[in-house]
């Protein structure tokens, strides 16, 4: 099983309970386990709420999977494709 690879710089952790999904700046990253390194992503949706917890459904990858991944302190706003 691959190693997880380095942190992109400038990279932010969008929740602690999620290590495998970056954003820096306008770019998310997700580490696939079965790949060396970071796989680019986009957001589909994001959506907040008062109390600073997130969600955002994420596409990345060949075979274009989309996962929702759980943000905290993070601001992002509702963003299509």
């Amino acid at each position: 099983m691959p190693q997880r690879p380095p942190t992109p710089t400038g990279a932010r952790q969008p929740g602690a309970a999620d290590g495998n999904v970056y954003k820096a700046g306008d770019q998310v990253v997700v580490w696939e386990s079965d790949k060396t390194d970071w796989t680019a992503g986009k957001v589909l949706k994001a959506e907040g709420s008062s109390d600073g917890a997130h969600s955002c459904f994420v596409q990345y990858g060949l075979r274009s999977n989309k996962d929702t991944f759980k943000w905290e302190n993070m601001r992002l706003t509702h963003r299509d494709g």
